[in-house]
């Protein structure tokens, strides 16, 4: 149960880095193709892609519930850094 919550921490944490660091701004600004743009913009769609690779430790119901988990967790950092953007 450890290494799923922890897994969900680190799927949530670095899909936020990814969609709404600065670190990653200018990369994300670059991507050309539409699909992959959105994805990089979005962490609830991000989520799902770094949770599949998870279907190798855990279930396909855990990796469900995994992208629900990591999803949750990302909710008050989205809500956080939209308070600070204003």
């Amino acid at each position: 149960m450890n290494d799923f919550i922890i897994t969900s921490f680190a799927i949530a944490t670095v899909s936020m880095t990814i969609t709404k660091s600065s670190l990653f701004k200018n990369y994300r600004n670059s991507i050309k193709i539409s699909f992959i743009k959105k994805l990089f913009n979005c962490p609830y769609c991000l989520n799902h892609w770094l949770a599949f690779p998870c279907i190798i430790r855990f279930s396909a119901i855990e990796v469900i519930a995994l992208v629900s988990l990591s999803s949750i967790i990302s909710l008050p950092i989205l809500i956080f850094l939209e308070k600070l953007d204003a």
